[in-house]
Protein backbone atom coordinates (compact mmCIF):
# COMPACT_ATOMS: atom_id res chain seq x y z
CA UNK A 1 0.00 0.00 0.00
CA UNK A 2 2.66 2.36 1.16
CA UNK A 3 4.47 1.70 -2.40
CA UNK A 4 1.27 2.36 -4.41
CA UNK A 5 1.04 5.58 -2.44
CA UNK A 6 4.68 6.49 -3.20
CA UNK A 7 4.20 5.40 -7.13
CA UNK A 8 0.98 7.91 -7.51
CA UNK A 9 2.19 10.63 -5.44
CA UNK A 10 5.85 10.40 -8.06
CA UNK A 11 3.72 9.84 -11.14
CA UNK A 12 1.71 13.52 -9.89
CA UNK A 13 4.76 15.20 -9.40
CA UNK A 14 6.22 14.21 -12.80
CA UNK A 15 3.34 15.36 -14.18
CA UNK A 16 3.33 18.41 -13.10
CA UNK A 17 7.26 19.01 -13.99
CA UNK A 18 6.33 17.92 -17.43
CA UNK A 19 3.54 20.91 -17.63
CA UNK A 20 5.36 23.37 -15.64
CA UNK A 21 7.94 22.92 -18.21
CA UNK A 22 5.82 22.77 -21.67
CA UNK A 23 4.44 25.73 -20.22
CA UNK A 24 7.89 27.65 -19.54
CA UNK A 25 8.89 26.33 -23.24
CA UNK A 26 5.76 28.54 -24.91
CA UNK A 27 6.40 32.01 -22.44
CA UNK A 28 10.23 31.77 -24.05
CA UNK A 29 9.27 31.06 -27.44
CA UNK A 30 6.68 33.69 -27.14
CA UNK A 31 9.38 36.43 -25.47
CA UNK A 32 11.76 35.73 -28.50
CA UNK A 33 8.90 36.06 -31.23
CA UNK A 34 8.53 39.44 -30.13
CA UNK A 35 11.78 40.43 -29.98
CA UNK A 36 12.27 39.35 -33.17
CA UNK A 37 9.49 41.14 -34.54
CA UNK A 38 10.87 43.96 -32.86
CA UNK A 39 14.18 43.74 -34.76
CA UNK A 40 12.33 43.04 -37.96
CA UNK A 41 10.52 46.14 -37.45
CA UNK A 42 13.53 48.43 -37.24
CA UNK A 43 15.49 46.43 -39.66
CA UNK A 44 12.95 46.87 -41.97
CA UNK A 45 12.79 50.44 -41.94
CA UNK A 46 13.76 52.65 -44.78
CA UNK A 47 15.01 56.89 -44.50
CA UNK A 48 12.63 57.20 -47.39
CA UNK A 49 9.81 56.67 -45.02
CA UNK A 50 10.46 59.21 -43.37
CA UNK A 51 10.89 62.22 -45.18
CA UNK A 52 10.88 65.08 -42.73
CA UNK A 53 13.44 63.50 -41.03
CA UNK A 54 17.20 64.29 -42.12
CA UNK A 55 18.89 60.74 -43.31
CA UNK A 56 21.58 61.00 -40.30
CA UNK A 57 19.06 61.41 -37.72
CA UNK A 58 17.05 58.10 -39.41
CA UNK A 59 20.31 56.43 -38.59
CA UNK A 60 20.70 57.52 -35.52
CA UNK A 61 16.99 56.89 -34.24
CA UNK A 62 17.97 53.08 -35.10
CA UNK A 63 21.23 52.62 -34.12
CA UNK A 64 21.82 49.61 -31.56
CA UNK A 65 24.49 52.20 -30.19
CA UNK A 66 22.80 55.75 -30.16
CA UNK A 67 25.42 57.28 -27.88
CA UNK A 68 28.54 56.12 -30.26
CA UNK A 69 26.76 57.20 -33.24
CA UNK A 70 26.48 60.67 -31.72
CA UNK A 71 29.68 60.65 -31.06
CA UNK A 72 31.41 59.44 -34.19
CA UNK A 73 28.90 62.41 -35.90
CA UNK A 74 29.17 65.09 -33.43
CA UNK A 75 25.56 65.14 -32.42
CA UNK A 76 24.85 66.91 -29.46
CA UNK A 77 22.91 63.93 -27.28
CA UNK A 78 22.77 63.31 -23.92
CA UNK A 79 20.64 60.46 -21.81
CA UNK A 80 18.81 59.05 -24.66
CA UNK A 81 18.29 62.97 -26.01
CA UNK A 82 18.91 64.52 -29.19
CA UNK A 83 19.14 68.40 -29.67
CA UNK A 84 17.74 69.77 -33.43
CA UNK A 85 16.51 72.07 -34.86
CA UNK A 86 12.01 71.45 -35.70
CA UNK A 87 10.98 73.38 -38.93
CA UNK A 88 7.21 73.80 -38.40
CA UNK A 89 4.98 73.99 -40.97
CA UNK A 90 4.76 77.96 -40.08
CA UNK A 91 5.64 80.42 -37.42
CA UNK A 92 2.11 80.52 -35.62
CA UNK A 93 2.35 76.52 -35.21
CA UNK A 94 3.06 74.94 -31.90
CA UNK A 95 4.98 72.28 -31.06
CA UNK A 96 3.46 68.68 -31.13
CA UNK A 97 1.79 67.69 -27.98
CA UNK A 98 2.46 64.09 -26.44
CA UNK A 99 6.66 63.99 -26.56
CA UNK A 100 9.39 65.63 -23.75
CA UNK A 101 10.33 68.49 -25.94
CA UNK A 102 12.45 70.87 -24.40
CA UNK A 103 12.58 73.88 -26.41
CA UNK A 104 15.42 75.88 -26.60
CA UNK A 105 15.21 78.72 -28.87
CA UNK A 106 12.75 80.39 -31.27
CA UNK A 107 12.75 81.97 -34.58
CA UNK A 108 9.50 82.01 -36.66
CA UNK A 109 9.00 78.79 -37.62
CA UNK A 110 12.26 77.09 -36.56
CA UNK A 111 12.43 76.00 -32.90
CA UNK A 112 15.93 74.80 -31.40
CA UNK A 113 15.23 72.07 -29.14
CA UNK A 114 16.37 68.84 -27.41
CA UNK A 115 14.10 65.52 -28.15
CA UNK A 116 14.26 61.83 -26.85
CA UNK A 117 16.17 59.93 -29.93
CA UNK A 118 13.15 57.49 -29.68
CA UNK A 119 10.51 60.15 -30.66
CA UNK A 120 12.08 61.29 -33.65
CA UNK A 121 10.71 58.49 -36.47
CA UNK A 122 6.92 59.25 -34.39
CA UNK A 123 7.53 63.27 -34.45
CA UNK A 124 8.79 63.33 -38.08
CA UNK A 125 4.95 62.37 -39.10
CA UNK A 126 3.42 64.74 -36.89
CA UNK A 127 1.70 67.64 -39.11
CA UNK A 128 2.95 70.95 -37.65
CA UNK A 129 6.38 69.36 -38.25
CA UNK A 130 8.31 70.26 -42.15
CA UNK A 131 11.64 68.55 -41.45
CA UNK A 132 13.70 68.09 -38.31
CA UNK A 133 17.64 68.17 -38.92
CA UNK A 134 20.23 67.85 -36.11
CA UNK A 135 22.25 70.77 -34.44
CA UNK A 136 26.18 69.83 -34.54
CA UNK A 137 27.87 69.52 -31.13
CA UNK A 138 30.16 72.68 -30.43
CA UNK A 139 33.49 71.89 -30.57
CA UNK A 140 35.56 73.14 -27.09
Amino acid sequence: MKFTNFVVRLSILALALFALSIFLISCNSQQNKSKDQKEDSVTNLKAEDFPHLQEQLFALSVADDPAGFAQKFLLDFKEGKIWVKLELKNEKEQLPSGYQIKEHARAGKYVEAQVEVKDLRKLSQEPQIEYISPLQKPLP
